[in-house]
């Protein structure tokens, strides 16, 4: 996904900004994600995409990607904690 953004930035120098409408894949909430390049490769505001298999993606609203990314770290921990005192 990046190498296609990417790829439009390079294509279009004079594109500033790349704008996403669309609905959140979690609750359905209308979202509005802007794209812009940076000096690290890309930014994005106003929510995630994601890549879920090959070429299909999802969008999220900043609140349901704020409650994944927490769900997800705390398995994460709770997998390292388990290793810890396994090892």
């Amino acid at each position: 996904m990046i190498a296609i953004i990417k790829k439009i930035f390079e294509a279009s120098p004079e594109t500033s900004k790349i704008e996403l409408k669309g609905k959140c894949s979690d609750c359905g909430r209308e979202i509005d994600i802007n794209i812009t390049p940076t000096s690290r490769g890309i930014g994005l505001s106003g929510g995630a995409l994601s890549e879920f298999s090959p070429n299909r993606y999802s969008a999220d609203c900043p609140d349901c990607y704020n409650v994944v990314s927490l769900i997800t770290h705390h398995f994460r921990l709770k997998k390292i904690k388990k290793n810890l005192r396994a090892g």
